[in-house]
């Protein structure tokens, strides 16, 4: 069967790469910034949200990007390619779906997730 359209924007890998270094330089312009206008305590707070940012908000970025996926459609299944393979999923197994922007990210709930 013919598949009918992508949900996904027309280049997934530029889109990860562009949202995740756009994400990273807002908030190490914010470090940086922090730390050029509180002087000495400003640098230690301005480190002190390096080191979070490090444990914490770059395993998130890469959790998030990871969720990203590329899909398609046809009358009966949605295609979510999964690195070099596809995974067939048919309609009759998605709960909800969820637009979570303008510039094409949905978010399918499924029945059973496996």
């Amino acid at each position: 069967m013919e598949r009918s359209k992508s949900l996904s924007i027309k280049s997934i890998k530029w889109y990860k790469i562009i949202v995740s270094s756009l994400l990273s330089v807002a908030v190490l312009a914010y470090v940086i910034a922090m730390g050029l206008s509180g002087g000495v305590f400003g640098w230690i707070m301005a480190l002190s949200y390096l080191a979070m940012g490090i444990f914490i908000w770059i395993p998130r970025q890469k959790e998030f990007i990871r969720k990203l996926k590329e899909i398609s459609y046809d009358n009966k299944n949605l295609y979510v390619k999964e690195g070099d393979y596809e995974i067939q999923i048919p309609f009759h197994s998605v709960k909800d779906v969820e637009i979570l922007s303008l510039d094409g990210l949905y978010k399918f709930h499924l029945y059973h997730h496996d």
